[in-house]
């Protein structure tokens, strides 16, 4: 355990975190007192926007045009540079994204559905790393990079933002970060209500209510709900219900306070499943393969249950010297139940496949805060745009896993167990609980010289991690790390409305694995990124074009060796370029397109030379919307998954496939008056029903990505 020395005496990292966490807490009951201008300093008014900013509130249309996710400012995208995408809910609908993951089939450089059919968790990894993306909620981490999946009708937007983001979310993934925005009272109010039907036996009925609840409009409501079911596989259900209500006040014209919870039931969640690479990617030494859309050896024995609750509040207080203090806090609960069957491989004559059972408890607790004050200033030519703030986590996981090999065979001729399952004796491989804390202090500066543009963050973790025995609550291990992170950016803005960046970034994620030896000892997992960009919008936004190239390296990274343990492999160096393009070139015209190259190489360990195994070296999309007339349009998409590999030593090859979408919607009031309001719509993914593989991993397992899905649906606005 490390340790820091002080005036007292020495104090450990824990010690030192605990104190910081109980400051932050401290600090986000207070208010910030106003600071004296400077001679040199100006400090401009400001005036507190809605409980819901344009920043991360709803998106029109298809093109954002202000995203708070990278810089927790309402900074235009075309001026942030940093590549971030914006995916709004008119596109979710479009496209009849029913996950974040299926909402992020268009952006480039993202494999969000490498698992295909297998869809419990949402588990995204960008730019070529393989540990999955972590998911925020309004700016703050909600559950964990695999556990934690809201349904995209919560949400107004869905954001990614590219390269190491510690600056502004702490821990995160080399690749990138996941920042979702609740839907909460608007000042634009209005009601809706959707009924949709479709293929696997889908039906959905969801609305979402908003208005005033006193006569000066200060004091409103939202309330967000749906509940859905369908039939995975023809015999393995899956449903939800869900409910978001949410209050805003406006207790006076510079404080806003907003009050919201979630409650998502899910009594059979889905499935976290995959299949024998033989059968998927080849056919077994028999000539089978697994049937179109497969997703369960045992559909009767299979079971998913989870539950997610949170309650949040959000404050936002202009003060009178211009600064504005934002503090948020949420309490979250996630659990999840998983129990199932598994492939393990093919049995030697080719005609089943072999497999073990397993049950799995994953139950999280989570309380996050995050306080800041911006300040918009101006020193001599420069006008700064500043964020100071502290953030806390702590989060106590309870995981518990037991296992049973070589329970039955899964016949390929029949698509049952021969001799069915019997009694599954499952053995207890652990039980433990995991307790992370961690506090963060962060300052940014936003540079505004002429049409130059300058942003430069710096950033300060302290992490503590506890591992318990959950039976006995014995202490197993205890760590503790800290880590600097910052960020630099350099852009000039033209008149034209190009803005040529060059910017490097730095990211840490301390270890929660121990060695072969049970100690320890492993260092962070370090990142750093140079990315160089260009991006374009049109004098009103609604063209915008983002070119970028990237160099990230990641050192210490963690991989498990089988019969060895994890090991601390060293350095993975992933290199790259994306393009994309979101505009309504026409009142009835959007167009998004995309095209992303990467080279992820392992740089040291056993596997150097070798690039990393599941994610496409190659992607490219189109998606087209024209609105004909009498309120008819359709949209046309085409997504292309380049090759990728299917093991360390980039022996298998899994090809590339493309698959169409198609989409259709008519407003229903163009043919008649008295259906104003009312719109009905059409989403067909994988539309040729086009059978490929999603993934494959370690040699040895595949997923199939997912069939043809066709969703119609009726919404009423008023």
């Amino acid at each position: 355990m490390k340790t820091q020395l002080c005036a007292d005496g020495p104090v450990t990292g824990r010690t030192l975190t605990r104190s910081l966490l109980m400051a932050g807490l401290l600090a986000s009951t207070a208010l910030v007192a106003p600071a004296r201008a400077q001679d040199t300093v100006e400090l401009e008014a400001i005036i507190v926007a809605p409980a819901q900013e344009e920043g991360d509130g709803p998106v029109e249309g298809y093109v954002a045009t202000e995203s708070t996710a990278a810089t927790k400012t309402d900074a235009p995208l075309a001026e942030t540079p940093v590549t971030v995408n914006v995916i709004g809910a008119e596109q979710m609908a479009d496209q009849g994204a029913d996950t974040v993951a299926e909402a992020l089939r268009y952006v480039p450089n993202v494999q969000a559905e490498y698992r295909g059919t297998s869809n419990l968790h949402d588990e995204v990894m960008i730019r070529g790393f393989t540990s999955y993306a972590n998911k925020s909620l309004d700016g703050m981490i909600f559950g964990g990079s695999s556990n934690g999946q809201l349904d995209p009708y919560l949400l107004d937007r869905v954001e990614v933002i590219k390269g190491p983001s510690s600056v502004t979310y702490g821990q995160v993934s080399p690749g990138g970060q996941i920042n979702q925005s609740l839907k909460l009272p608007t000042e634009a109010q209005g009601n809706s209500a959707e009924i949709a039907v479709g293929s696997d036996n889908y039906y959905r009925f969801s609305a979402d209510l908003q208005g005033d609840l006193n006569d000066a409009g200060t004091l409103r409501y939202r309330l967000v709900t749906s509940m859905w079911q369908k039939t995975l596989q023809g015999n393995l259900d899956q449903n939800r219900i869900l409910l978001s209500p949410s209050v805003a006040w406006d207790a006076t014209d510079r404080t806003s306070v907003t009050v919201y919870g979630i409650y998502q039931r899910e009594p059979k969640a889905g499935y976290r499943n995959h299949q024998t690479l033989e059968g998927t990617l080849t056919a077994t030494s028999a000539g089978y393969s697994y049937p179109d859309g497969f997703v369960s050896y045992a559909p009767e024995y299979d079971e998913a249950d989870r539950t997610t609750a949170s309650v949040g509040y959000k404050v936002v207080h202009g003060f009178d010297n211009g600064l504005e203090l934002h503090h948020s806090a949420r309490y979250s609960q996630i659990d999840l139940y998983h129990k199932g069957v598994s492939g393990d491989y093919v049995n030697s004559a080719g005609t089943g496949v072999v497999l073990f059972g397993f049950e799995s408890v994953d139950d999280t607790e989570q309380f996050t805060t995050d306080t800041y004050v911006t300040g918009d200033l101006v020193t001599g030519a420069a006008r700064h745009k500043v964020v100071v703030g502290i953030d806390t986590q702590y989060t106590e996981t309870r995981t518990r896993y037991s296992y049973a090999g070589n329970i039955g065979t899964w016949d390929f001729a029949t698509g049952g167990v021969i001799g069915g399952l019997g009694t599954v004796s499952l053995s207890q491989r652990y039980d433990e609980i995991t307790e992370l804390t961690q506090v963060g202090l962060y300052a940014q500066d936003m540079i505004e010289i002429g049409n130059w543009r300058a942003v430069l963050g710096l950033r300060h973790d302290w992490t503590d991690t506890t591992l318990k025995d959950a039976a006995t609550s014995a202490v197993l291990e205890e760590y503790d790390d800290s880590a600097t992170t910052g960020r630099a950016a350099l852009a000039y803005r033209f008149d034209s409305g190009w803005m040529p960046y060059l910017s490097y970034s730095t990211s840490f994620v301390p270890s929660t694995r121990l060695d072969p030896t049970g100690a320890p000892s492993f260092e962070p997992e370090t990142a750093s990124q140079w990315e160089l960009g260009a991006k374009w919008a049109s004098a009103d936004d609604r063209l915008q074009f983002a070119a970028s190239v990237f160099d990230i390296e990641q050192d210490g990274v963690l991989e498990y060796i089988s019969g060895t343990g994890w090991q601390q492999v060293g350095r993975v160096r992933t290199k790259g370029a994306e393009l994309e393009f979101r505009g309504e070139i026409a009142p009835n015209l959007t167009v998004l397109a995309s095209y992303s190259h990467l080279d992820p190489e392992y740089q040291e360990g056993p596997n150097a030379g070798y690039q990393q195994q599941r994610v496409p070296l190659e992607t490219a999309a189109l998606w087209v919307k024209y609105g004909f007339a009498r309120g008819l349009s359709a949209s046309v998409g085409v997504r292309h998954m380049g090759k990728s590999w299917g093991d360390t030593a980039n022996s298998i090859a899994v090809p590339s496939a493309t698959v169409v979408d198609l989409g259709l919607e008519a407003e229903l009031g163009a043919f008649s008056p008295d259906l104003d309001g009312a719109v009905g719509r059409i989403a067909i993914t994988n539309a040729g029903d086009k059978r490929y593989t999603a993934s494959c991993a370690n040699g040895g397992y595949c997923w199939q990505g997912e069939g043809r899905v066709i969703t119609a649906s009726l919404t009423y606005a008023w």
